[in-house]
């Protein structure tokens, strides 16, 4: 998927909200059992719609959230 829709579409805000994750919660689930190290301010970019993180990342996520990547990404809309 491109970077444009990704920035456009995504929709890790509202996934975090509905998981009751704060960002602290969410960076530590993601580097659980030696996953991609992340800062809480790049997730926060992330849900601002202002930068786009790498799959691996992503991935991690929506595995988190029980979700496909491309759900993540807004991919289906």
């Amino acid at each position: 998927m491109e970077r444009e829709l990704i920035l456009k579409n995504n929709r890790a805000k509202e996934l975090r909200g509905l998981h009751r994750y704060s960002l602290r919660e969410l960076q530590q689930a993601v580097y659980e059992d030696k996953g991609p190290v992340i800062s809480i301010s790049a997730l926060h970019n992330f849900e601002k719609r202002k930068t786009v993180l790498s799959k691996s990342v992503r991935e991690k996520m929506a595995k988190i959230y029980n979700v496909t990547l491309e759900y993540l990404d807004g991919n289906d809309l």
